[in-house]
Formats: C-alpha cells, structure tokens, sequence
C-alpha cells in the first residue's frame, strides 16, 4: 500500500495520471484502502476517461472523507475545476472554490477559478449590458488576489489586463450615477462588493 501511495503521487506530479499504469495502480490501492485519497485517484482516473458521473462521485467521496486540509483543498480546487470546465456549473463550482479558500485564502489558482468562473458568466448574467460589465470588475480583483501566488503571477497579470477592456466607460458609469473609486456591489448569484474603475 505505502509503495502504491508514493508510485501515485510521483505519477501524478510527472503528469503521468493518464497511463494505464496509474489506472491499474489506482483501482488496486482503491480495494486494498478505499481511503479519501485512493477515491481521489479514482476520480482523477474517471476523468481521463470521460466518465463525468462516477468522477463525480469519488471526488465527493474523497472531500467527505479527507481529514488532511492541505489535500482537502486540492480536492476542492480540483472538484471546483472539473464542473466549471465539464459542465458550466458556474455557482457549484464558486462553492467548491471558496471552500479551498476558506482552508488557505491565499490558494492563488481557487482565486484565478473564481475569477475565470465570473468572466465566463458575464454574458448570461444580466441583459443590461451596465450590469454584465461591472461583473468584471469582481473577476479582476480576484486575479489582483491572485498575483500574491508566485504560481499564478503572469498568467493572472495577463488576464487582469486582458479583462479591464471589458470594464464599464467612463459615460456610462456616469449615467448610472457613479463615478471612479465609488463602491458598488454586483448583485444577483454573485452578490460581491467591488470597486468602480474605468
């Protein structure tokens, strides 16, 4: 069981989970200890293999039974991650995000999820276009948060940058009675205090 363990988790950190040797590791460490990290391997397997509903279901296995709170985050970051990307779970996917961030608030890739998560939803979610673009301003302080991670740095700088093109102009900001520096809160599923900026 031990040389499973450590075969799996160097595996894993060589990106080398796709391999039928990781499947065939993971599905043996599974029955000898269906332990929170053996479901989690089984998801991971589940999801190279495009099987959405049983990676699914070890994934919740492993963050129900992982008492470890640094694997626990990565279990959430990752659940988060595989809804948001496989299914547009858009509001599920923040949940699981936030609970990474509840264990380590500086867990700078749940920072740059929840602020892909809001980028991606802008369009669906207003039909006043004020509104679909003060969404950005939230997205844009997560990937601000999220430059304090050395890991996500440059990819969260890029798309700070990228995404302040989409930001409310100066005109219409006027016309809804606001103006640079005010504090406003995008309302509706996200319900989060920003900042006005052109």
């Amino acid at each position: 069981l031990d040389f499973l363990k450590t075969m799996l988790r160097r595996l894993a950190r060589a990106s080398c989970d796709d391999t039928p040797l990781f499947f065939n590791a993971s599905e043996k460490m599974y029955h000898l200890d269906p332990s929170a990290e053996a479901a989690f391997n089984m998801a991971r397997m589940f999801v190279k293999q495009h099987d959405g509903e049983k990676a699914k279901a070890y994934y919740k296995q492993a963050m129900e039974q992982e008492t470890d709170k640094s694997l626990l985050k990565e279990y959430y970051y990752e659940y988060a991650l595989y809804i948001f990307a496989k299914e547009n779970s858009y509001q599920e996917a923040r949940t699981y995000a936030r609970r990474a961030l509840d264990i380590d608030p500086n867990h700078c890739k749940a920072l740059m999820l929840i602020g892909d998560i809001y980028a991606s939803s802008a369009r669906s979610f207003s039909s006043d276009d004020f509104e679909r673009s003060t969404v950005f301003w939230v997205a844009v302080d997560y990937f601000n948060k999220a430059k304090a991670g050395e890991d996500c740095l440059t990819e969260a700088s890029k798309k700070a940058n990228a995404y302040r093109g989409y930001f409310p102009n100066k005109e219409t900001a006027f016309f809804q009675g606001l103006k640079d520096g005010d504090s406003y809160r995008v309302g509706g599923w996200i319900n989060e205090a920003t900042r006005v900026r052109y």
